[in-house]
């Protein structure tokens, strides 16, 4: 799969570039600014993050619990899950003009794909780290309806660090420099 942004398209850099195959290991995608960034190293960074904020949701829930502790918790299996977040900076490229709560809603879904593909994957291997099978608003034990304000919110967060939270730059607010 091969994106090219045309510069009619793009105006913040007057040259054309080119968006790899997100699949493959030597894709890029492009910042704010039209640089490239190796996905490899952005699904480190997602996969990072993701855990950071499962473990400290996980340490909010305790304290919830009352447990003064906050114990937070995660899985390595998440890691890769999370990393895969790396996705939103293309899919991005192609819904930035639409409103903030648009784009968090198709976020969600997205990441409501990824959480039943990939739960459904590990459960059949008893590998599953979550089980939401005492939940109301499960599916298959692997998806939480209710969780979807949650990953919206997620998927926000991983659109501002994979654009480098460049919207004034979008916007012509500001000047991109080459580096």
């Amino acid at each position: 799969m091969v994106f090219l942004i045309q510069k009619s398209e793009f105006p913040i850099k007057q040259k054309e570039f080119r968006l790899r195959n997100s699949f493959a290991s030597d894709g890029y995608i492009p910042s704010a600014c039209g640089n490239t960034i190796p996905m490899r190293k952005n699904f480190i960074i997602c996969g990072l993050t993701g855990w950071c904020m499962e473990i400290l949701f996980t340490a909010f829930d305790s304290f919830r619990r009352r447990e003064l502790k906050l114990m937070g918790r995660t899985s390595v299996w998440m890691f890769p899950i999370y990393g895969m977040a790396v996705l939103i900076g293309p899919v991005y490229f192609l819904i930035k003009k639409l409103p903030m709560l648009l784009r968090g809603m198709i976020y969600s879904a997205g990441f409501f794909s990824v959480e039943f593909l990939s739960g459904s994957f590990l459960k059949k291997r008893g590998l599953c780290p979550w089980d939401y099978s005492k939940a109301k608003s499960n599916i298959d034990g692997v998806i939480r309806l209710d969780y979807a304000p949650v990953w919206m919110a997620a998927g926000l967060v991983f659109e501002r660090i994979l654009t480098g939270g460049k919207s004034k730059i979008e916007h012509g607010m500001e000047k991109c420099t080459d580096t």
